[in-house]
């Protein structure tokens, strides 16, 4: 079954809105460190922005264009009124047509759609866990994830870093949806293999986990995780340079 993307944004940007409103805007955010729920509302309002422009004109947004966000408490209703100029132009969007996207793939529509909603979900997961009180990210979504930070931030992450080595292969493995990856890197190079097979380490756990376990969340020692194998080779892959 489809991911519906577009429901994903509206929903976790809803949720996020919500934990605003219900709890202080001067609380930390553990994920960001330095910033508090008000800074959290004013930079996910402006990647809405920001992707809603380049879904719009298919080219890189100017960041200076772009709106800023108050500090204050009408930075809730701010941060609301991007989502729905997003939703809107990720739904005419022509998944073919040329887009930019800060990727080094294919420069095409569909890149977007995917990626706003993750960080969207992402960052609502960051906003109710600066109030105490999280839901894991939807498991197929995260799985998708999971696919996404392979994809292109892996990728990001060891650009311009030839003989990066982690000396063998980590299996990451989703316990509640399907979702399998063996990766391995190979000179600066991620080297991603989909399915059901050995690594010299595995990791295990809930889609929602590993992908907020990538993108350091959570702990890799967290309870809801597992983990097989040579720890060692592991540890060199946390270590690489974490996703922007």
């Amino acid at each position: 079954m489809a991911i519906d993307y577009l429901a994903a944004v509206r929903d976790n940007a809803a949720l996020l809105a919500a934990a605003a409103r219900d709890g202080s805007l001067d609380a930390d955010v553990p994920a960001c460190p330095g910033w508090d729920v008000n800074r959290l509302l004013g930079h996910l309002g402006r990647v809405h922005r920001w992707a809603t422009e380049a879904c719009r004109t298919g080219a890189e947004p100017l960041p200076e264009r772009l709106e800023s966000p108050p500090r204050d408490e009408t930075v809730v209703a701010w941060f609301e009124d991007g989502v729905g100029p997003l939703v809107d132009a990720l739904t005419v969007l022509d998944p073919d047509a040329h887009v930019w996207n800060f990727s080094n793939g294919h420069q095409d529509g569909r890149f977007w759609p995917r990626r706003m909603a993750i960080e969207t979900a992402i960052h609502r997961w960051d906003g109710q866990e600066a109030h105490g009180v999280v839901t894991p990210i939807d498991a197929e979504l995260a799985s998708d994830g999971m696919d996404e930070l392979l994809d292109v931030h892996v990728g990001l992450r060891l650009a311009g870093r030839d003989g990066i080595d982690i000396g063998g292969s980590v299996h990451f493995h989703c316990t509640d949806t399907d979702g399998e990856w063996t990766v391995r890197t190979d000179d600066g190079l991620a080297r991603v293999t989909r399915g059901h097979t050995k690594g010299d380490v595995a990791v295990r756990g809930p889609a929602s986990s590993l992908l907020l376990m990538q993108w350091r969340r959570i702990p890799p020692d967290d309870p809801s995780l597992e983990v097989f194998g040579d720890r060692e080779i592991f540890d060199r892959w946390l270590d690489l340079p974490v996703p922007q």
